[in-house]
């Protein structure tokens, strides 16, 4: 899975880097740590050729206001770019968490909607119900163990399962929405037939899981 996290840090970490030496180049042009020693090079440059202390700046030489000049333009500029990552890493960050709680509970959504298609022709059976569980407890990567099931079964979502479904497919990746899509298929066939009701229902399922929708969820079905 793409590590935004880690990309954002290790660019934030370049621009720490590249600040740092703008400021080594800021420390050498104003304190005149590259003096030319020579005697040609003092004498074609005359002064600057010592060092001088940072505000003296009559005795600053070419070679010190190029460094000075370049290495602000680098410190600020790195300094920017440091800020501007350092906001879009707590955005992130703000924005996985919630989608960390979202997908917290797609388990027992899942769990809703299933249950919902096999109510479409009238009572859960038990054979649908033993479908459901199997689903949730062997086919799904988070660990759903059976007290959860028990749990979810006492107080079901009454939710309308297009609307369970749209919800789902806003923080499910596309692959994990067809495999929902292809188990309510199983719950809805688990009684021998196919009504128009559950027809229907399975059309209006499909479209809203097959919708564009968020990306970058960690998988939760195989």
């Amino acid at each position: 899975m793409f590590d935004g996290h880690g990309l954002l840090r290790s660019e934030k970490a370049h621009a720490g880097t590249t600040a740092a030496i703008g400021f080594v180049m800021l420390l050498v042009g104003s304190t005149g740590l590259v003096g030319f020693r020579s005697r040609y090079y003092a004498s074609s440059i005359g002064r600057g050729s010592r060092r001088h202390s940072p505000f003296a700046f009559e005795e600053y030489a070419w070679h010190d206001w190029l460094l000075v000049v370049v290495g602000l333009a680098v410190v600020a500029l790195a300094i920017v770019r440091w800020r501007a990552l350092g906001r879009q890493l707590s955005s992130l960050k703000a924005e996985q968490d919630h989608r960390f709680f979202l997908r917290a509970g797609a388990p027992r959504a899942i769990h809703g909607l299933l249950l919902q298609v096999a109510k479409r022709d009238g009572e859960v059976t038990a054979r649908e119900r033993e479908l459901v569980h199997r689903v949730l407890l062997h086919e799904l990567t988070e660990k759903v163990v059976p007290q959860d099931l028990v749990n979810w079964s006492t107080k079901p979502a009454d939710r309308n399962p297009v609307v369970s479904a749209r919800m789902l497919a806003r923080i499910l990746e596309p692959h994990e929405r067809l495999q929902v899509l292809r188990w309510c298929h199983k719950v809805a066939e688990a009684d021998g037939e196919l009504t128009e009701d559950e027809s229907i229902l399975l059309r209006d399922l499909e479209r809203e899981l097959r919708s564009t929708a968020a990306r970058g969820a960690n998988p939760i079905v195989q």
